[in-house]
């Protein structure tokens, strides 16, 4: 069996404890990677580097993708979109049960960039969300679903200069963070209620 960018999934990871890391060429994502494979579990990371989208090739996180299947064996990459459900299902679908672990650190971060195209933000953030928790339900609902998110906005003005940092309305800014992210908690408590 092969993943969808062609690498073979080696049959020995079969029955193997799986975990599913969006993101998984970010920060918090390459991080949980290595630390779960430190404690035994096959990964299977999720990152399409839209990263480099949202804020240019410099921003690339191909490199820590080389890093990752350089340095652990047991990685396997995937380079859906967590928008497409199809994608994710043929996923989900390969690795099945054996998945114990989802942590879903794949979103669209800055606020700034949310305003210019709210609906490909909110495609990522809220329906990436939704995709992915339909999915553990479907094909590994014993699972433990890790979802990470803030709504938190540090603008320093050593980076974003003075007069801009004193002409956002703190309210006004959380307002907007608040209310994208909390669709997607909402979504993830009520899932989580449902299963009990």
């Amino acid at each position: 069996m092969t993943t969808s960018n062609g690498a073979a999934r080696d049959s020995s990871n079969r029955n193997m404890k799986t975990a599913i890391i969006t993101g998984s060429n970010g920060l918090i994502g390459s991080e949980s990677c290595r630390r779960f494979a430190r404690e035994g579990y096959a990964i299977v990371g999720i990152d399409n580097n839209m990263r480099s989208y949202f804020f240019g090739e410099s921003a690339s996180t191909l490199g820590m993708k080389a890093e990752l299947e350089a340095e652990m064996s047991g990685y396997l990459h995937e380079g859906a979109d967590i928008r497409d459900m199809e994608a994710l299902r043929a996923i989900f679908d390969r690795y099945g049960s054996d998945v114990e672990v989802v942590i879903h650190t794949a979103a669209q971060p800055s606020h700034d960039w949310a305003a210019k195209e709210p609906l490909t933000d909110f495609g990522v953030n809220a329906m990436g969300t939704i995709n992915l928790l339909e999915c553990v339900r479907e094909f590994c609902p014993e699972a433990v679903f890790i979802f990470t998110s803030t709504n938190k906005v540090y603008l320093l003005p050593a980076v974003f200069g003075e007069q801009y940092v004193e002409h956002i309305d703190d309210h006004d800014r959380h307002a907007w963070c608040d209310d994208r992210v909390g669709k997607a908690q909402q979504v993830n408590a009520s899932r989580r209620n449902e299963r009990g």
